[in-house]
Order: C-alpha cells, then sequence, then structure tokens
C-alpha cells in the first residue's frame, strides 16, 4: 500500500535523505519484506514539530527534547517518527522489527541513522 495522506503530509517536512529511506521501507513493505511479521504498512505520525506541538510532546511525556531542541524542531526536520499501521504503539514487537527493517534499509542506501531506545517510533539522522 501507498503511505496514506497524512503519513505523506508529515514525511514532506522532513530532510530529502529520511523521505528517500521511508519511501524505501515502503516499497519493501509493499512487497512484503516483512509480512512474516504481519506488518503490512507504515504511518508516519510526524516529522517536523513548531514550539506548541513539542512543548506539547514533551508535557506528554511523548519527548524528552524541550524546544527547539529536538531534531523534530529543524527545518526541515532531522527526524521521523514512524509506526506500523494501524497505529501499534503498544505493539513492542511489531516496532521493534519495523525499526530493525528500517535500520536495515538505511545501510543499503549509505544513510546513518540514530535511533533513541526510549522514544522507539523516533528515528533521526546521524550527524
Amino acid at each position: 500500500m501507498p503511505l496514506g495522506k497524512e503519513s505523506l503530509a508529515n514525511l514532506a517536512t522532513c530532510h530529502v535523505d529520511l523521505q528517500d529511506l521511508i519511501e524505501h521501507v515502503a516499497a519493501g513493505i509493499d512487497r512484503g519484506d516483512l509480512a512474516w511479521a504481519k506488518i503490512r504498512d507504515i504511518k508516519v505520525t510526524c516529522g517536523y514539530r513548531g514550539k506548541v506541538a513539542q512543548d506539547a510532546a514533551v508535557a506528554n511525556g511523548f519527548s524528552k527534547a524541550p524546544w527547539p531542541t529536538s531534531k523534530h524542531n529543524t527545518t526541515p526536520s532531522d527526524a521521523v517518527d514512524v509506526v506500523p499501521y494501524p497505529e501499534l504503539w503498544s505493539d513492542d514487537v511489531k516496532l521493534r522489527v519495523l525499526h530493525a527493517y528500517i535500520a536495515g534499509v538505511a545501510r543499503g542506501i549509505g544513510l546513518d541513522l540514530r535511533h533513541i531506545a526510549w522514544d522507539m517510533p523516533h528515528i533521526e539522522r546521524a550527524e
């Protein structure tokens, strides 16, 4: 399945390297690369995050980085949050499988990433 409108809109706020990565990931999932794990689609839940959204993310415990220190706060965003779709935030196994797959795809296209263990849906470009 192609990425949905909301995912595409969120992805469009990200650095071109992240856009390319997620497009490669989505294509692999469309091919069935993760069918064994019952992951058939993904959702990009966040790219760029402005001050109000970042303050809310911190207040709600979704981020530990105050404005403007998150990689989500750059334009374009140097971070993206990706989950299996339908959104399965509570399925830790599927989330870990997806993020391991994303890391493998990133290595394959020569993109250095930084995963943050306590922020599993979060992926950012390494500096």
